[in-house]
């Protein structure tokens, strides 16, 4: 709140009017369930200079909230006022009384801004449009919100091993299909400790339905899981200590050469970006060649961005300023769609992290650190089309799955998934 109240100083406001869940959620360290896959509440509020007022719907407040805030205590720039939610529509238009200037977020990414509502009764004259701080702030996770993201990460990447082992293992004697995939990995999930459940609905398409990048499977569209093609998995859960999304595509099968081809150029474009080394300022405009340019030697391309935000036991796409900074925490996602025949997509969350560079001395070097920690499948990968340097990285990216992943496994007594995962992070003779 201080860091919030000195950027209102800077931008010479005396009051900021926060609408986005998310931030509400993040400034106050609260987390809900009123929107499904995101731990958010519907509120309102409102930062003065010396106080601050949350809106919130009757019912919604607790004694444990209460005292969070210091709601019972005298109104100052430590306590948080609670009142009613539609009290923000009567107080909203007389906060200019004073002279008072007020800070409405503007639309960025993927925050919309204040409603038009909220701008209607705000006395005319009195407003600044602006990013809001909130949204720059929480973009830089702190190094206890960093670790907890790791944590959830390595829980997660449990759960979801689990899944593919049981897939690969059932696929053949059992009768898969899209809907009881997105069932049974959600009910693994949320045997994970410090589940809150999914961070989104899961994609989980097979075959032609793996073209459509934003499919969710339906009763009408489900499509049984077999060994005929690929089957593209992007999913994701929501915990205490942080929030997951991560996309595997694999093959059952026989996999034909156009489709290894186009996993391998894929896989590539994840190790070139996420093994680079940058200075300090660079943006995701200025990166992104590095993840598409391998797809691009095929003459191939995609519709979609290649990064997003993700917050932290939030939403699972988080607006972030697109510059490059430590503590950063996104995915990097390229992906194929061969319109009815089939898709593919690889994504992995990443942190930044300084780099250790060999020669200069400048410390504001940074590189990427993978936070997923999900085998990719072999049974896709071409090494012969891949460079010494991708499979070395390949195989250490590997080697870390099996050690920290595996450990968990053990600790948890999953003894099919290790040996699973032991087979999986086999590495590749270079």
């Amino acid at each position: 709140m201080t860091a919030v109240r000195q950027s209102m100083d800077n931008n010479k406001v005396n009051i900021l009017v926060l609408t986005a869940l998310d931030e509400v959620a993040w400034l106050l360290n609260l987390r809900g369930s009123d929107v499904p896959f995101t731990p958010v509440f519907r509120s309102y509020l409102i930062v003065g200079k010396t106080w601050a007022t949350l809106y919130l719907p009757p019912g919604k407040s607790t004694p444990e909230v209460i005292v969070h805030l210091n709601s019972s205590g005298s109104n100052d720039a430590n306590s948080v006022r609670i009142k009613n939610y539609t009290d923000i529509w009567d107080d909203l238009p007389y906060f200019s009384e004073d002279g008072d200037r007020i800070w409405l977020p503007y639309p960025f990414s993927y925050a919309g801004g204040a409603s038009y509502l909220v701008y209607k009764r705000v006395p005319e004259g009195r407003t600044m449009f602006a990013v809001s701080p909130v949204l720059l702030m929480k973009d830089r996770k702190s190094d206890i919100e960093a670790q907890g993201m790791q944590n959830a990460h390595i829980r997660d990447a449990v759960a979801l091993c689990q899944f593919l082992c049981m897939l690969e293992e059932g696929v053949t004697g059992e009768i898969w299909d899209e809907l009881s995939a997105v069932t049974t990995l959600d009910r693994l999930r949320a045997a994970q400790l410090l589940s809150l459940g999914p961070s989104f609905g899961t994609i989980a398409a097979f075959g032609p339905n793996a073209a459509l990048p934003h499919y969710e499977p339906t009763v009408e569209t489900n499509r049984v899981i077999d060994d005929t093609s690929v089957f593209m998995l992007d999913s994701g859960g929501q915990y205490l200590d942080g929030t997951t999304d991560v996309t595997r595509t694999i093959h059952l099968g026989t996999p034909t050469d156009t489709e290894r081809e186009i996993y391998t150029s894929l896989l590539m474009g994840c190790i070139d970006i996420a093994s680079t080394v940058f200075p300090e300022g660079q943006t995701l405009s200025s990166m992104e060649i590095l993840i598409r340019a391998p797809l691009y030697s095929l003459g191939l391309n995609y519709g979609h961005g290649s990064t997003h935000g993700i917050g932290f036991c939030l939403a699972v796409h988080e607006a972030f300023n697109t510059t490059y900074h430590e503590n950063f925490f996104g995915s990097q996602e390229p992906g194929y769609y061969q319109d009815n025949e089939f898709g593919m997509r690889l994504e992995n969350i990443v942190t930044v992290v300084k780099a250790n560079v060999t020669l200069g001395k400048d410390p504001s070097y940074l590189t990427f650190k993978p936070v997923t920690l999900v085998p990719y499948d072999n049974n896709l990968i071409n090494p012969y089309i891949m460079s010494k340097k991708q499979l070395l990285w390949l195989n250490d990216y590997h080697a870390k799955v099996r050690e920290i992943v595996g450990e968990e496994m053990l600790r948890q007594g999953l003894d099919d998934a290790y040996r699973w995962l032991l087979h999986k992070t086999e590495p590749i003779l270079i």
